[in-house]
């Protein structure tokens, strides 16, 4: 029998990445996609071959959009970064298709002349959110004032220092395990970030610079502006959209790709 010389032609490299790519979406998103057997997944018309020609993959999906809001020290941010996060994270082909965007801001606000400071008071932070953060163009003192913490001053150097850490990492591939250390090992607050930084590969000594200068201060402004009102940390939205409950973020991203 003869054979088209086409159908024997290996797959391009780039397809054989998506392929493997697709496989791992595939075991980590079953569940949510209904499918019987993980471990066989069906191929895409955009891998398959005919008998005389090689097909194309079409273009990746964009990548999911996860934004995370948690403030440092918060028991229910820790579970959930320890927790259902993480393996999200670890699952295979899982981070390839999203970006994961932490905000450790959480709960707290600066103090202004409209919407008041310390003591802490849940009202004043829903108006500092609404006329501030969420503002197009905000009071002149909304990030001026004192910063009001939730549960004091450790809480507020480890976000600034995790903010930190966004700034000086490359992606949020590389700033995550930073995250999951310090949060891991809260209770030593700071004096963990050199460890932490060494764990997750990151320059401590760029990152102590900026706790202690005026990058630190623009960091956690960064973040403050990028805090939407919330009820509770933590918070997650997935292409916008509010995750009912952490457990549900990967069921929500596998959705969200599909």
């Amino acid at each position: 029998h003869s054979v088209d010389a086409m159908a024997l032609m290996p797959l391009p490299s780039s397809l054989w990445v998506a392929s493997l790519l697709l496989f791992d979406i595939e075991r980590a998103c079953a569940q949510v996609w209904g499918q019987a057997n993980p471990a066989s997944p069906t191929v895409p018309t955009s891998l398959a071959t005919a008998p005389s020609q090689v097909v194309v993959a079409d273009p990746p999906a964009p990548k999911v959009q996860v934004e995370f809001l948690t403030e440092a020290g918060c028991p229910f941010c820790q579970r959930a970064i320890s927790g259902p996060l993480s393996a999200m994270v670890a699952a295979p082909g899982v981070a390839d298709i999203m970006e994961l965007h932490n905000h450790p801001f959480g709960n707290n606000y600066f103090a202004t002349q409209e919407c008041g400071g310390a003591p802490y008071s849940m009202d004043a932070r829903h108006c500092w959110i609404r006329v501030c953060a969420q503002a197009a163009a905000p009071p002149l003192d909304c990030f001026a004032g004192d910063l009001v913490t939730q549960h004091g001053d450790a809480e507020g150097q480890v976000n600034r220092m995790e903010a930190c850490a966004i700034t000086h990492s490359p992606g949020w591939r590389e700033y995550w395990p930073f995250l999951v250390c310090m949060e891991r090992e809260y209770a030593q607050g700071i004096a963990a970030a050199n460890m932490c930084a060494a764990e997750a590969m990151l320059d401590y000594s760029a990152l102590l610079n900026c706790y202690i200068g005026p990058e630190g201060d623009h960091a956690v402004v960064r973040e403050a502006r990028a805090t939407m009102d919330h009820p509770a940390t933590p918070f997650v939205l997935v292409n916008g959209q509010v995750v009912d409950h952490v457990n549900q973020t990967l069921a929500s991203v596998c959705t969200a790709y599909t």
